[in-house]
C-alpha cells in the first residue's frame, strides 16, 4: 500500500507543478495541458511496469 500512496503523492505534486507553470505561461495553456496529459500517461505506464 505504500507504493500506492507514493504514486498518488507524485501525481498530486506533478499536477501542482503543471498548474503553477500554467499560471506563469498563460499564453501556452494548451501546450501545458498536453504536457500534463503526456506526463500523467508516462507516469501511469512507469507505475505498471
Amino acid at each position: 500500500m505504500a507504493g500506492v500512496g507514493t504514486s498518488m503523492l507524485g501525481s498530486v505534486l506533478l499536477f501542482t507543478v503543471v498548474l503553477s507553470l500554467q499560471e506563469v505561461y498563460r499564453g501556452k495553456l494548451a501546450s501545458s495541458e498536453l504536457f500534463l496529459f503526456s506526463a500523467g500517461l508516462l507516469y501511469e505506464m512507469s507505475k505498471i511496469s
